[in-house]
């Protein structure tokens, strides 16, 4: 199979990455041992770590909808957490952007001490019609954005939940089209998933030239070593659809008209990394104006995360605050 560097629209040229692959869960000691891939990112990432904790108002599960069965009002209230962590996590991402471009000197004159400190203006999210995540540009916050060279065209957020846990990144730098993070709970998979049921579950978003590779791949392995590459693979494709700012079309329900369906957006080889394209995601990045892709991923046992950046040859020019 001919491997070829840029974004291609066939299955059968994947995204040839100029960096990227595994990372051991000792490679960085500045970030959580299942997010060592971040440390391994080619720009500065801020980040943030954090429990999903109850919220001080939260009810009972049985009491967000009366109406609603059980199931819907449990997704209720893990959506009310999810928001809340995000809530909390953004005065810390904020900072640590601002602390990243005063240390890189992006203004061209000396760094604002001031500007390391934690942000302590009202930050929120605001959201493309593709459900992306995106900070709004205005008032005090923005003043500081400016003075410390963060451009808001170049800076992009993204947020994974699994397993009671939340893991924010945020990364601004000339170029940057889009930065997308995912982090998988390994016990959803160690339950109840022996070998045979973990390669149906690949079946079920794998495209086939996706599907033939992992099966090349995973030959000989231990169970566990299949679990973890095929969460590697559902990891990857997750963060790569984030930093496109669609997400995933899934089936049942789950996704947007506009999302990017799973079997049009896959991983040719985890080491060394490779994407694989078709024409839908092609189509995004063409959009975006993405030419280069770099993928990581990491995990400690317990949770598996990865981490996609995507580039532009060119600096952006569309400001967030205007989402395509």
């Amino acid at each position: 199979m001919p491997r070829a560097d840029g974004l291609s629209p066939a299955w059968d040229r994947p995204v040839g990455m100029a960096q990227g692959g595994p990372v051991s869960a000792e490679g960085s000691s500045d970030v959580p041992p299942a997010a060592a891939c971040i440390g391994a990112a080619s720009c500065p990432v801020a980040w943030v770590w954090m429990e999903e904790a109850p919220i001080a108002d939260e009810p009972d599960a049985s009491m967000c909808n009366t109406l609603a069965p059980p199931r819907t009002a449990r997704m209720e209230q893990r959506m009310r957490r999810r928001a809340a962590a995000q809530r909390a996590a953004l005065p810390r991402l904020f900072a640590q952007l601002l602390s990243r471009c005063a240390d890189t000197d992006r203004t061209g004159s000396d760094s604002d001490p001031t500007l390391a400190r934690p942000s302590t203006h009202a930050l929120t999210l605001i959201h493309s019609r593709l459900g992306a995540p995106r900070l709004p540009w205005e008032g005090p916050a923005a003043e500081e954005a400016r003075r410390a060279g963060l451009r808001p065209e170049e800076t992009h957020v993204s947020f994974t939940h699994d397993g009671g846990r939340m893991l924010a990144v945020a990364a601004s730098a000339p170029r940057l089209r889009g930065i997308g993070v995912d982090l998988v709970h390994l016990e959803r998979l160690d339950r109840a998933q022996d070998h045979g049921r973990l390669l149906r579950f690949a079946r079920q978003f794998m495209s086939p030239e996706e599907l033939d590779g992992f099966l090349r791949a995973c030959a000989g392995e231990t169970e566990e070593g299949v679990r973890v590459r095929v969460a590697a693979h559902f990891s990857l494709m997750e963060a790569a659809s984030k930093a496109l700012g669609t997400g995933l079309r899934l089936g049942g329900g789950f996704g947007r008209p506009g999302s990017v369906s799973k079997r049009h957006l896959g991983v040719a080889s985890l080491h060394p990394m490779e994407f694989l394209l078709g024409p839908e995601a092609a189509a995004r990045c063409q959009a975006l104006g993405a030419k280069r892709a770099e993928g990581h991923w990491s995990h400690d046992g317990v949770f598996l995360s990865s981490l996609v950046l995507l580039w532009g040859d060119a600096p952006a020019e569309t400001p967030l605050s205007a989402p395509p």
